[in-house]
């Protein structure tokens, strides 16, 4: 049951079809309150790449600790991932991006100190350095990143970042529809056939369902996902495959 109720963020964005497209209305000003309950994030997380509004991104991350979206870290992936994609795709203005998600409890900074690390850019090192001051509480964390064994979301191995790894690259995938979380997910589906280890099992049954049901309405990952069957290895293909096979006919 732990292991499936990490999966809680992904399960909800699943299950919210089209909720951003259907009569979106003009957004305030981003100064002003978007993110008053937990369903607002999951909406804006949803539309996001149709209507890319990155400057409310500091309001997002100040939000998540208020509405209980974080309390446990390792739940936290979908939101770390999403706000790591939007920094790392926006790498003109990701300092100013940075500093308005400033005051921030230290229990909330290392959604901030990961989403940094986790962003993809060439210079997050430099960006992290910038912040040490405003986060003095977590001063260990992010010296494990800068100069420790802190790994970046690349560099996470499924088998020790498990379903926070996952939801992490979903939140990127969902930020940025880049190809390169689609094939981490892609690559857990190695795990959907495992008969030993039941963590080993979930996550890639979990895989295999979230990326079949948001390819039933997300051409572009439907797209990606077949140009990745030619290179699966065997114990990825016939899954892959098979999650293909459902989103096109919405069997899923």
């Amino acid at each position: 049951m732990r292991f499936c109720a990490r999966f809680i963020a992904v399960l909800v964005m699943v299950l919210l079809p089209g909720i951003a497209a259907a009569g979106k209305k003009a957004a305030p000003p981003a100064d002003e309150p978007l993110f008053k309950r937990p369903e607002n994030v999951l909406q804006w997380i949803n539309g996001y790449r149709q209507h890319p509004e990155p400057d409310y991104l500091p309001q997002m991350v100040q939000s998540l600790g208020g509405l209980g979206l974080i309390r446990d870290l390792d739940q936290a992936g979908i939101y770390i991932g999403f706000a790591a994609g939007v920094l790392g795709s926006n790498s003109a203005r990701v300092e100013r991006l940075v500093a308005r998600m400033f005051p921030l409890p230290p229990e909330d900074q290392p959604v901030v100190i990961k989403a940094i690390a986790f962003s993809g850019l060439p210079e997050w090192k430099d960006v992290l350095t910038g912040v040490v001051e405003r986060m003095p509480a977590r001063k260990i964390l992010i010296e494990k990143y800068l100069y420790g064994d802190g790994k970046t979301l690349d560099a996470l191995p499924l088998d020790e970042g498990g379903s926070f790894a996952l939801d992490a690259h979903w939140g990127y995938y969902l930020a940025t529809g880049s190809q390169i979380p689609v094939r981490f997910i892609v690559g857990a589906l190695a795990w959907a056939g495992e008969k030993s280890d039941i963590e080993k099992l979930t996550i890639g049954s979990m895989a295999k369902w979230t990326l079949a049901t948001n390819a039933t309405r997300d051409l572009e990952l439907l797209r990606i996902m077949k140009a990745e069957v030619s290179t699966a290895d065997g114990r990825v293909r016939p899954h892959l495959e098979e999650v293909i096979l459902a989103a096109e006919t919405f069997e899923t």
